[in-house]
């Protein structure tokens, strides 16, 4: 079943009526427009299992409001504390449908942007206009886009006022133009600020848009989330605010700063976490590095392990990068990994071990925006209404996923097999490449293969020649390993990539084949592998020579699959430009920019109520960025499951220990009925024995007690959801019982072990001493929620070279049940320290990106 945003919105708010608890914390909205009756939060007690909090914020506009057009309007705003750079949602109802958008006509739309404050000289009850981002938007609804205000009849446009206190800056150019004057506004361009200009309104009268929250990290104009430390020592992160226009009746053509309609706006107080460490400066390190699928756990963590006094600092980087720095023995090799495989015993020498403690439940995440395109006039009326609404509820085959990875649809190859169009102009394919003709009967896109159709029927009213391809990470991982393992155990997708074509006679791109006959290279592509190849050579060639096309002829630089498909630097990048569909395809050509005669650029963000894009992620960020979740389906389309806590838990019962470890994972042949196939475990990998060839344990006594404190606290009070620093984030799942005491487990294990001299992964110049215990026993006052659980956790591996303890049963009671969904909140990503030598330098900025300058 298709799903609209709309229809999402009250199942995500049934949701949170079960699973909140009865009192909430709800910030206080301090400015409104005039007239609008106090904010007021919802609330419900919980059926069971941890208790989460939400700042949820709804405005209705009362029925004396001088706008009729406005009367009743009533908006919440999914979350107003606890922010970061992330998604949330604005949804309305009690409003009109609105009419068509275009130039100069329109109405009951919504507009959205940020401010950092201030009092507005014209609407003393708004911040002031130009502390806002937003504008010049690239747009084709005429002036809404823009700063434009009329000053004595003429338009003039507002500066924006840097919450930095520097001189306020001109914005005055045309919003339609690609040229985004960064040497005027060095604040933001079309691509990088986050207003947005107009989103419509449905027939039965509601809406939603989901909104990217800039912290200062992303937008240093607006400051948002800079720490700011009170006389008492206290520190919190800058407000800002965000704010609401509607525009109602009539033909709403003006920008949203005109005084007139400023004054009808809603500004809803928003709340940050504060950018820069929260713990102690100069305190001893505990370097831990690996998996992005613990990156936001292991950050929320962080903050409340500083109250022990160690700092643990993580360096995201792929599994098996991490797990090589891990036994590399070396000064800057992390104390710890995080890790999804592992380690393959075969590799560790005599008195070499690994122990292996679980820390995190997550879900590799194919998360999707899809906003409905223009219908044709003679579609049914309920399709109409879905005319720029985000669509929920896509399901994919082993099959559909593999063509996604392989470059296989016309799209993907450009000039090789040819657009039906130019500039929204038919005219003749190019010619076929001779090498390509395997492909001249492909699809255009997935949206327009019968093979897609058949499980999503409603995409056969939408056009098909939009770019809808996966954005996918860069890093070689365990998660892409996963992937092409499920599309591996599908005997129709197997089929597929040796070369035999589907039913509707979709054939695989050859370079991506299994059947060397077939691959033109004479080797047969291997699969699984831990990366998602570009592996097709083909290049467009410049100038273009077509019949009746008049565009610029001029010499352009080749465009090789790198720069029409792009890496993004990880998942968690892949999820943020998915949200605004911020496609990084180089496919906009530049010509004023050097080297002579020009470059390829990114088109940036796509327009609101026009975002079509996929990434592969992580639950996680999935959730940070309110992505939508495909199902996944078997080969047949049946028994389709979309990743929820509930079917992340029913995939842990048929979960086995990798040979010679304990590491669980799941067979994607073997997946019960009900659980997500792509289920995933994060586990804490730490060595023991000489692994730098001194003779002695590398891990000090102090660094593995440090690292027993880590597990202990990831996977007891760590287990609990919610969006407070220490807590799990949301888009993961509670480890169910019988693994949170293995963790307890591996705890003591890493702990009791005989510790070595001043090793790596710790900055202890001493090597120390500790003693630690695992909370409940000898004394520990430590609050565990499973303490007491009977647990047989297994003894002691058989095997010098195997993983610690053995795989034990999962006993215990079950996880509370799924309430229906994910949590929609915010994930409260923290400090990333330090990172390690090696490959993870690169990913300084990135991480940077992901959590502020520095900062969470």
């Amino acid at each position: 079943m298709i799903v609209t945003a709309a229809q999402q919105m009250v199942r995500r708010a049934r949701v949170s009526r079960r699973a909140i608890a009865a009192a909430l914390a709800v910030s206080t909205l301090a400015l409104v427009g005039a007239g609008v009756t106090t904010p007021s939060p919802a609330s419900a007690a919980p059926e069971g299992g941890d208790r989460l909090t939400t700042s949820a914020v709804t405005v209705t506009i009362p029925a004396d409001h001088p706008d009729a057009s406005l009367r009743g309007l009533r908006v919440t705003v999914s979350q107003t504390k606890n922010l970061v750079n992330q998604g949330i949602q604005v949804t309305w109802s009690g409003w009109k449908a609105g009419t068509p958008l275009g130039d100069t006509t329109g109405n009951y739309f919504m507009q959205a942007m940020q401010c950092w404050g201030g009092q507005d000289p014209d609407v003393p009850t708004m911040p002031n206009r130009r502390t806002c981002q937003y504008g010049p938007l690239k747009t084709n609804y005429g002036n809404r886009g823009s700063r434009s205000v009329a000053v004595n009849g003429q338009p003039q446009f507002l500066p924006f006022r840097p919450v930095t206190g520097a001189p306020e800056i001109d914005t005055d150019y045309d919003p339609r133009s690609n040229n985004d004057r960064s040497a005027v506004n060095q604040y933001w361009n079309y691509t990088t600020q986050n207003g947005i200009q107009a989103v419509p309104t449905s027939a039965n009268g509601t809406g939603s848009l989901d909104f990217e929250v800039q912290t200062g990290a992303e937008s240093p104009g607006l400051g948002c989330g800079d720490r700011l430390t009170a006389a008492d020592g206290k520190v919190t992160g800058r407000p800002c605010w965000l704010v609401v226009v509607p525009r109602g009746a009539g033909d709403q053509i003006t920008g949203p700063m005109e005084p007139a309609v400023w004054a009808n706006a809603l500004a809803f107080r928003l709340d940050f976490v504060p950018a820069g460490s929260a713990c102690a400066l100069g305190a001893q390190e505990v370097r831990i590095a690996g998996s992005e699928l613990a990156t936001d756990a292991s950050l929320s963590w962080q903050r409340r392990l500083c109250r022990d006094g160690a700092v643990y600092t993580y360096g995201q980087m792929g599994e098996p990068e991490a797990r090589r720095q891990l036994l590399a023995g070396s000064s800057g090799a992390p104390a710890a990994a995080v890790t999804v495989n592992p380690v393959d015993p075969e590799t560790l020498s005599e008195g070499q071990s690994v122990d292996y403690a679980p820390l995190t439940l997550s879900g590799i995440a194919l998360g999707y925006v899809y906003e409905a395109p223009p219908v044709n006039e003679q579609d049914p009326p309920e399709v109409k209404l879905l005319t720029g609404t985000r669509i929920e509820g896509f399901k994919l085959t082993p099959r559909l996923v593999a063509k996604l990875l392989t470059m296989s649809y016309r799209n993907d190859l450009s000039q090789a097999l040819g657009p039906k169009k130019i500039h929204g102009t038919d005219y003749a394919v190019y010619p076929v490449n001779a090498d390509y003709k395997w492909g001249v009967g492909n699809p255009l896109s997935i949206v327009q293969d019968p093979d897609f159709v058949r499980l999503n029927p409603i995409v056969k009213y939408w056009p098909g020649d939009y770019q809808f391809n996966f954005m996918v990470p860069l890093d070689n991982s365990d998660q892409a390993r996963a992937v092409w393992s499920w599309i591996l155990q599908d005997a129709s997708a197997r089929r597929w990539l040796s070369g035999v074509p589907d039913e509707w006679g979709m054939r695989v791109n050859p370079y991506y084949s299994t059947n060397a006959d077939y691959n033109p290279t004479d080797t047969p592509a291997e699969y699984p592998v831990d990366n998602y190849p570009l592996s097709d050579p083909w290049c467009d060639q410049y100038p273009l020579h077509l019949d009746g096309y008049e565009g610029n002829q001029d010499q352009r630089p080749e465009r090789c699959a790198t720069e029409r498909k792009p890496y993004v630097s990880d998942g968690h990048q892949g999820g943020q430009f998915a949200l605004v569909d911020n496609d990084p395809q180089k496919n906009v050509w530049d010509p004023s920019e050097p080297p002579p005669p020009g470059v390829w650029k990114a088109g940036g963000r796509a327009l609101p109520a026009q975002r079509r894009a996929w990434a592969i992620t992580d639950t996680a960020t999935a959730e940070r960025y309110k992505l939508s979740l495909a199902s996944l389906c078997d080969g047949n389309g049946a028994h389709c499951v979309t990743p929820t806590t509930r079917t992340l838990q029913a995939a842990v019962p048929a979960m086995t220990a990798v040979a010679g470890t304990r590491v669980r994972q799941l067979d994607p042949a073997k997946v019960p009925d009900g659980a997500y196939p792509l289920t995933v475990l994060s586990y804490a990998a730490v060595p023991y024995g000489d692994f730098n060839g001194d003779g002695k344990e590398d891990r000090s006594a102090k660094t593995r007690a440090d690292l027993a404190r880590y597990v202990t606290v990831a996977t007891t009070e760590g287990q609990t959801s919610g969006t407070e620093f220490g807590q799990l984030p949301p888009g993961y799942t509670p480890l169910p019982k019988g693994l949170r005491a293995e963790a307890r487990a591996a705890a003591k294990l890493i702990a009791g072990r005989k510790g070595g001299g001043n090793g790596p992964g710790t900055d202890d110049p001493k090597g120390g001493t500790a003693r630690f215990t695992v909370p409940g026993e000898d004394g520990d006052s430590s609050t565990d929620p499973d303490s007491g659980a009977d647990v047989d956790a297994g003894g002691g591996a058989s095997d010098p070279r195997g993983a610690g303890l053995a795989a034990g049963p999962l006993a215990g009671s079950a996880t509370p049940a799924d309430p229906g969904a994910l949590s929609a909140a915010l994930v409260p990503a923290l400090l990333v320290f330090g990172l390690l030598t090696g490959a993870a330098a690169p990913l300084l900025g990135r991480l940077r990106r992901r959590t502020g300058d520095g900062a969470p």
